[in-house]
C-alpha cells in the first residue's frame, strides 16, 4: 500500500543521527545498520575524553574514515581501518573539512573535504563500504593508516595501541592482523578491498621509532569516472573471517548496500507507529536508532569469534555480541529489547554466557568480547535474570545460573563477594574505591540472581551441584539482596562507607562527588545524596529505612530542589543533566522520578517524567543528550517514559506506571511475527494506518485528552480493566492489547 511505504520512508526522516555528537553525548554520525559489527565514519579527533566515539559535531578537520566506533561510551577505542582519500604528492593529517556538505541518515554518511573529495559511505553487518569522488583530474590517492585509531589519553601514533601488526598490501586491497591494547586488549582482523588496482603502493616513514604498525599509500591515478570505491571486512575470529566479512557486500555497488541498510532501518523503526507533536516523533525515533546501535554483532558469517581466552570459539546462539555497556543498559536498554526487539534477547544472553565461559565470570563492559573491567557489580546478572522472569527460553537456564553464581559467589576487582559474605559489605579501607556503589549496586544484582533461581527451581531444574537445595539457594541470594542495609548510616540519613570494623567514614560529605579514578571516595560517578535511592529491588525496604512514607517522600523531594553546584566541592563531567542533584546524564538516577508513584504521589512522577523528557534534558540539537548516551541507555529511559511506564526493578518482570508523551504508539509484541519472513510490508498495514488493525500481535499505549496542560493521569485501563496498584506485567503487555491513560489538568 502507498501509504504503508511513504509512512516507512519517513520514519528515516525522523532519525537524526548527529543529535548526541556534541558536548557529552559522544554518539557518533557513521552509517551503521541495527546492531551492526561495523560503523563506517568519520574520526575528527582523539585522544581526549570528548572524543570518545571519534568524533565531535564542531570539528572542522578530519583524520580519516575508520570502520568501527563507539556510540555514546565514556571511554574510547576502536577506529579500526582508517582510511583517508587526498589528492597532492602527501597526505594532510588532519585534513579540512567543508562541514556545510556533511550529511547523515539511518545506513549512509557523506561529507566533503575542502580539497574538494566527496566522500559518502554505508554499511553492512560486518563491512564497510566508502565511495571517494575526486576532483576532475586529480590522481586518486588513499592513506591506509593501521597504527593511529581511537585512544582517551596519549600522543598520536601512541606505540601502546599497537601490540603486533603484519600486513599484506597489494594492488586490489590489503591485509591485517593486529593485536591492540587500549580499553581492551583484542585482535582484529582486516581486509581492505578497491574498486580499482594501484598503480603504486608507497609505505609512509614512522612518525615514531617505536611504531608497530604500517600506514601505506595507494595512488589509484586518473579515471573517467575519479571515483575509488573502498569494502572494509574486520572479523575478530580469522584472515578467514575478515575475506568473508569483506565479501558480504559483493560488488561495489554504494547505492545498493545503501539501499539494503535503509531497509533494515525501516524494519527496526516500523515496529513503531507514533502520534505526537513532531518534536516528540523525532526525538522517539532518533532515541530509537541510537539504542539500536548497539550491542555490535563480533562473530563472523559462519558464527565464529575470538573470545575473551583469545580462543576462537562458536557462538552458541549463531551469533556473538559485543559492546555491552551493561552498568548502564541493565537499567532500561536491555528490558525495552525484551519488550520491542525479543527475536534478539537469547543472543544477548547466549554472549554473555560465552564470555563466562572464556574468562570465568560474566562480562562487566564487553569491549568486542573482551572484559574492560570498566565500572561495577555484576549487571549481566539483571539482564540475563530479566530474561528468564520474561520467560525467554533460548538460552540454558542452568549454565546461566551456575555462570551467576560464579560471578556473584567469586571475587574480583569489581566486586568483592568474599567481604560481602564475611562482613555483610565491601569495607572502604580494603575496597578503596566505591565501596558503598559496589554494596548497592551487589545487592540488586543479587535479587536478581535470586530470581534466577527461582525460575530454574520452579521448572524443576537442578540450580547446581552439592546438598545446596533449590529454596536454600534463593534464600542465599536473598540474603546479598538485603546486603545494602548494612551500609545505612541511620544517624545521617545516608549509605556511607563503612571500614572492615564496622566504623563509619569520618569526614562525611553527601555532596561530595566521588568516582574510581580521579576523585576518590565510595561512589561511582555520584555522591550519597544520588545513590541513597538506589535499592531498585526493595523499595518497601528503602521507605522503611528513610522512617516511612511522609519522610521517604520529603527526601526523595529534597534530591530535586538541593543546588547543583556546590562551592568547594569538586564536579565531574559525568555526573550532568543536573536537576537540584538529580543526575539524568547519569545512570543511577534514572529510575528515581518513578520512586515517588511507588511512594504513593503518582501525580510527582508524572509531573517530573514531562519535564525530563523536555527540551533541557533531550532535544534536536548535536549537544541534545544531557550525558554520555551509553550504549542506548539515555535513549531507552526517554522511550520507555514516552510510552508511560518504566522498568525501576529491572528483572521483576513489572513496570511503573509514570504518564506518556504521546496520543498513541502503537508497536509490534509478538516474536513468532517479529521471526517470520512476513517483514516490515504486513506489520506496516497493522501499525501505521490511520486505523491500524488490534490483535494480540499489538501493544497501543493511547493517551486520552494529552496537551501541554494535561500531563497528569487521572485513570489507566488495561483492555477496558482499571489498572489501581500503578504497575502492569510484562507478561500481560506482550499478549496485546490496549494500554488507556485518561489524562487531566489538574494534579489532584
Amino acid at each position: 500500500m502507498i501509504w504503508s511505504g511513504l509512512f516507512l520512508l519517513a520514519n528515516l526522516a525522523f532519525v537524526d543521527p548527529f543529535v548526541g555528537t556534541a558536548g557529552t553525548g559522544h554518539t557518533t554520525p557513521a552509517a551503521t545498520v541495527p546492531f551492526g559489527g561495523v560503523q563506517a565514519g568519520p574520526d575528527t579527533g582523539t585522544l581526549d575524553w570528548a572524543h570518545c566515539s571519534g568524533y565531535q559535531y564542531g570539528d572542522t578537520t578530519l583524520l580519516g574514515f575508520s570502520s568501527t566506533h563507539l556510540s555514546g561510551t565514556g571511554c574510547g577505542d576502536l577506529g579500526d581501518l582508517r582510511i583517508l582519500p587526498f589528492v597532492g604528492d602527501q597526505p594532510v593529517v588532519p585534513a579540512p573539512l567543508d562541514k556545510a556538505s556533511e550529511t547523515a541518515s539511518p545506513g549512509y554518511y557523506s561529507t566533503t573535504l575542502a580539497s574538494g573529495i566527496r566522500a559518502e559511505m554505508s554499511a553492512t553487518t560486518r563491512a564497510g563500504i566508502f565511495r571517494f569522488t575526486y576532483p576532475k583530474g586529480a590522481s586518486r590517492k588513499l592513506l591506509v593508516d593501521l597504527q593511529d585509531a581511537l585512544v582517551v589519553f596519549g600522543t598520536r601514533g601512541e606505540t601502546n595501541r599497537v601490540i603486533f601488526c603484519t600486513a599484506m598490501p597489494m594492488k586490489t586491497g590489503l591485509a591485517v592482523e593486529e593485536v591492540v591494547e587500549c580499553w581492551a586488549k583484542r585482535h582484529v582482523f582486516g581486509r581492505l578491498r578497491f574498486s580499482d588496482e594501484a598503480l603504486s603502493i608507497t609505505e609512509l616513514p614512522k612518525l615514531n621509532v617505536c611504531e608497530k604498525a604500517p600506514r601505506y599509500v595507494f595512488d589509484f591515478g586518473v579515471s573517467d569516472a575519479n571515483t575509488l570505491t573502498v569494502v572494509s571486512g574486520l572479523a575478530t575470529s580469522d584472515d578467514a573471517g575478515a575475506q568473508a566479512a569483506a565479501d558480504e557486500i559483493g560488488d561495489f555497488d554504494l547505492t545498493r548496500v545503501r539501499r539494503d541498510a535503509e531497509a533494515k532501518w525501516r524494519d527496526a523503526l516500523g515496529r513503531f507507529a507514533i502520534e505526537a507533536d513532531l518534536r516528540t516523533k523525532k526525538l522517539f525515533y532518533t532515541a530509537l536508532y541510537h539504542l539500536l546501535c548497539g550491542p555490535h554483532t563480533i562473530s563472523d558469517t559462519a558464527g565464529r569469534f575470538r573470545g575473551a581466552d583469545d580462543k576462537i570459539r562458536t557462538a552458541t546462539a549463531g551469533v556473538a555480541y559485543g559492546e555491552l555497556s551493561l552498568w548502564d543498559t541493565y537499567r532500561a536498554a536491555h528490558p525495552f529489547l525484551t519488550l520491542a526487539f525479543p527475536e534478539k534477547v537469547d543472543g544477548f544472553v547466549n554472549s554473555m554466557l560465552d564470555q563466562c565461559d572464556a574468562q570465568g565470570y560474566l562480562p562487566v563492559w564487553s569491549l568486542q568480547g573482551r572484559e574492560t573491567n570498566c565500572m561495577i557489580g555484576n549487571p549481566a546478572v539483571t539482564v540475563i535474570a530479566d530474561a528468564a522472569v520474561k520467560g525467554f527460553t533460548g538460552f540454558d537456564r542452568r549454565r546461566a545460573l551456575a555462570a551467576i553464581k560464579k560471578s556473584i559467589l567469586g571475587s574480583r576487582r569489581t566486586h568483592r563477594a568474599d567481604l560481602v559474605a564475611k562482613l555483610g559489605y565491601e569495607p572502604y579501607d580494603i575496597v578503596t574505591t566505591e565501596s558503598v556503589s559496589k554494596t548497592l549496586e551487589g545487592a540488586v544484582h543479587a535479587a536478581g540472581a535470586a530470581r534466577l533461581a527461582r525460575v530454574v527451581a520452579g521448572a524443576g531444574e537442578p540450580t547446581g551441584t552439592g546438598p545446596r537445595t533449590p529454596d536454600a539457594e534463593v534464600a542465599r541470594f536473598e540474603a546479598l539482596a538485603k546486603s545494602y542495609t548494612n551500609l545505612f548510616d541511620a544517624t545521617t540519613g545516608f549509605f556511607r562507607g563503612r571500614d572492615s570494623r564496622g566504623a563509619w567514614r569520618g569526614d562525611f560529605e553527601p555532596l561530595r562527588i566521588c568516582n574510581a579514578y580521579a576523585l576518590g571516595g565510595d561512589f561511582t560517578e555520584a555522591n550519597a545524596w544520588q545513590y541513597l535511592w538506589h535499592v531498585q529491588h526493595d523499595v518497601p525496604g528503602l521507605i522503611a529505612l528513610l522512617g516511612g512514607r511522609e519522610k521517604f517522600l520529603a527526601k526523595l523531594e529534597r534530591l530535586f530542589t538541593l543546588p547543583s553546584e556546590v562551592p568547594g566541592l569538586p564536579a565531574l563531567d559525568d555526573v550532568s543533566g543536573l536537576y537540584g542533584q538529580y543526575a539524568h546524564g547519569n545512570e543511577p538516577s534514572h529510575h528515581v522520578a518513578y520512586l515517588f508513584a511507588l511512594a504513593g504521589k503518582p501525580e510527582r512522577t508524572q509531573e517530573l517524567v514531562r519535564e525530563l523528557t523536555g527540551e533541557r534534558f533531550y532535544s534536536l540539537k548535536p549537544d541534545g543528550v544531557c550525558g554520555n548516551e551509553d550504549g542506548g541507555q539515555m535513549s531507552a529511559w526517554y522511550l520507555f517514559s514516552v510510552l508511560g511506564f518504566y522498568p525501576v526493578d529491572p528483572s521483576s518482570g513489572e513496570y511503573v506506571l509514570g504518564a506518556p508523551q504521546a496520543s498513541r504508539v502503537t508497536l509490534c509484541v509478538s516474536r513468532e511475527e517479529l521471526e517470520s519472513e512476513v517483514g516490515v510490508g504486513e506489520r506496516a498495514k497493522k501499525f501505521h494506518s490511520p486505523t491500524p488493525t488490534r490483535n494480540s500481535n499489538s501493544l497501543t499505549i493511547v493517551a486520552k485528552g494529552i496537551s501541554e496542560k494535561n500531563k497528569y493521569v487521572k485513570s489507566v485501563t488495561w483492555n477496558g480493566t482499571p489498572i489501581t496498584n500503578g504497575k502492569i506485567r510484562h507478561a500481560d503487555l506482550v499478549k496485546g492489547g490496549e494500554l488507556v491513560f485518561e489524562m487531566k489538568e489538574e494534579m489532584k
